[in-house]
């Protein structure tokens, strides 16, 4: 007779598939220019010259705080945050498949745009008529 608090043994690998097919997705929607300053810490110089970053250094800087981020999950960290760890392997597979290539992770302004954000222009931008 099994036990009924025992976890199921099968439900570990579908755990893992669903995780790789997160992670397989959110790599596919990877913006450098946005997700990529909320990762890792950067500069202001790196901040504004991203898009020039090699994607080697980009992937071992993003190794470095996966490390970081799994050493906390052990520890059962208060400050460890599931979503950023997912982010830092979104990022890694990206950035790496972009170093295979040659190429760099999406270049600014090929980002889709986020259909729940206002694309009215901003207000400093709006033609005022009143004088």
């Amino acid at each position: 007779m099994t036990n009924p608090s025992a976890p199921c043994e099968r439900s570990q690998p579908r755990r893992r598939f669903r995780a790789y097919r997160l992670i397989r997705a959110g790599a596919e929607r990877y913006d450098r220019v946005r997700h990529l300053p909320r990762l890792i810490p950067l500069s202001l110089n790196e901040i504004t010259r991203i898009d020039m970053l090699e994607p080697a250094v980009v992937v071992a800087r993003l190794r470095r705080a996966t490390r970081a981020e799994r050493a906390r999950a052990r520890a059962r960290h208060w400050a460890y945050d599931v979503n950023r760890h997912i982010g830092l392997l979104q990022a890694i597979k990206a950035e790496s498949a972009a170093a295979e290539t040659g190429q760099k992770a999406r270049q600014p302004g090929r980002a889709r745009p986020d259909p729940g954000r206002d694309v009215r222009p901003a207000r400093n931008q709006l033609e005022l008529s009143c004088r």
